[in-house]
């Protein structure tokens, strides 16, 4: 019976011992982290207020050169030369010619072009980091190359956009802007005279100024100064 007495306290002790291990390896739960990105009430919400926030610092520092050192060309052949030629200052073309403007071919993700060719037409397949649309002629913009952010900021302009964009800014009177192809995961227009048409083969998220987002489904037409969606063609 001794032995007994003996024996069960230390079979205790060992099975308590036991349960601690099996404790001390245990899992622990999970700490409370952010909220799911891949959650849609989540993902919606935050990338458009993002986007907006985004906007809202970038645009005062494209449209502001202040002591920034610009390289002035007046020719695509001068456009070509210095994108050519490993610059890294951002580039103005400038013209009043009304001669077509055929952008040279290349990648150049880095580099930042403004545009202002108020009588020209523009084409090109060139990638480009940045594009700014100071002045377009009646004959448009159209732009099948990658660029990293567009800013439409001159007024009455056609603008075609066929490689996706990054990220694209209307802040000028009278654009409408066609997206014939490729992605535009942030879009942004505040003025109340643009329109927006998608053609892509998805539909397309509109960033309002109120921190609104607007679905503009494939084959729709945007109209800025009434809210409505039409038919794009």
């Amino acid at each position: 019976m001794k032995a007994v007495k003996l024996i069960r306290p230390a079979a205790v002790l060992c099975a308590a011992a036991l349960l601690g291990t099996f404790a001390a390896c245990r899992a622990k739960p999970p700490v409370p982290g952010p909220p799911d990105p891949s959650a849609e009430e989540y993902s919606v919400a935050s990338r458009i207020q993002a986007a907006l926030n985004t906007a809202l610092e970038e645009l005062p520092s494209l449209t502001d050169d202040a002591g920034k050192v610009i390289r002035t060309v007046t020719s695509a052949d001068g456009l070509a030369k210095v994108l050519g030629g490993g610059e890294k200052r951002p580039i103005r073309f400038e013209s009043p010619a009304a001669d077509a403007v055929e952008l040279p071919e290349g990648s150049y993700p880095d580099r930042e072009v403004e545009f202002d060719l108020p009588n020209a037409g523009i084409t090109g397949g060139c990638e480009l980091g940045t594009v700014k649309l100071t002045g377009v002629g009646e004959a448009g913009c159209a732009l099948s190359g990658h660029i990293g952010t567009l800013l439409a900021g001159g007024g009455e302009m056609q603008i075609s956009l066929s490689g996706g964009a990054d990220k694209v800014y209307i802040t000028g009177a009278d654009t409408v802007l066609t997206l014939e192809a490729g992605e535009y995961p942030v879009l942004y227009c505040d003025n109340v005279s643009s329109e927006i048409v998608n053609k892509t083969d998805a539909a397309v998220t509109l960033i309002l100024p109120n921190g609104t987002g607007v679905e503009i489904p494939r084959g729709k037409r945007y109209i800025m100064e009434t809210g409505k969606l039409k038919t794009a063609w």
